[in-house]
């Protein structure tokens, strides 16, 4: 069964190169609740910067990576999942 599951989610992942995605499908597939989805939607080339900033404050640090490995992402998002990632990590001192 998992393997079925990882063949799936690798469709997923490609599937763009076979059927091209409109934006608002993009928009409706970031808050599915499976990351490997998000995870597609972040390295989507289409996907708009609006979604790359919400994606950035995901859960998942997959999908974070993601965002910040997006050719689109801007140096200022890249900073901030990389602070965000430093708080998580090392907390703040208050």
């Amino acid at each position: 069964m998992k393997i079925l599951i990882n063949v799936l989610i690798k469709l997923i992942l490609n599937i763009d190169s076979f059927f091209p995605i409109s934006i608002s499908s993009l928009e409706e597939l970031a808050d599915d609740e499976y990351w490997e989805v998000r995870c597609y939607v972040a390295r989507n080339p289409k996907c708009p910067l609006k979604l790359l900033e919400k994606l950035a404050d995901d859960k998942s640090r997959f999908v974070r990576s993601y965002v910040a490995k997006h050719p689109n992402c801007p140096q200022y998002l890249k900073d901030y999942i990389i602070m965000k990632k430093f708080v998580r990590t090392y907390g703040t001192n208050s």
